[in-house]
């Protein structure tokens, strides 16, 4: 079972929520997880979760390598909210560009227009992120 993992994303939750949240990102084939550790709302606010308890066990099963206990540990953990079904996604597109031209961005089905836009660094991952899915430009 094939996994990529980053440790440090920064995602724009969307114009209408003004919020940016700081999280990790795990990847399947099926399926991606964000992993927020912290969110601030531009207008004033800010949000703590228990994401470094859940990317430490992350962490210490990928370097066990076990895939599987993976998948099925972030799907009774992480919410909904953010889980993400690849085939459930009205957009999913990675751009390789240089630094600000280039990024991640998705959307659930049916979010009306909650486009999240996450800034996944570097480069190069994003060049492997984007051959992991199999997306044409």
């Amino acid at each position: 079972m094939e996994v990529l993992c980053k440790k440090k994303v920064d995602i724009n939750e969307g114009i209408k929520t003004v919020t940016v949240s700081k999280s990790a990102m795990v990847f399947f084939k099926d399926v991606f997880f964000a992993i927020p550790f912290s969110q601030t709302n531009i207008l004033g606010g800010e949000a703590k979760f228990n994401g470094k308890e859940i990317f430490t066990h992350v962490l210490k099963l990928l370097d066990e390598d076990k895939a599987a206990e993976l998948y099925d540990y972030l799907l009774e953990t992480i919410p909904e909210e953010h889980t993400y079904y690849v085939n459930m996604l009205d957009i999913l597109k990675v751009k390789v560009g240089w630094w600000a031209f280039g990024g991640m961005y998705f959307r659930k089905q049916g979010a009306k227009g909650e486009r999240k836009t996450a800034n996944v660094q570097p480069k190069s991952f994003r060049a492997k992120l984007k051959e992991f899915y199999n997306l044409q430009s």
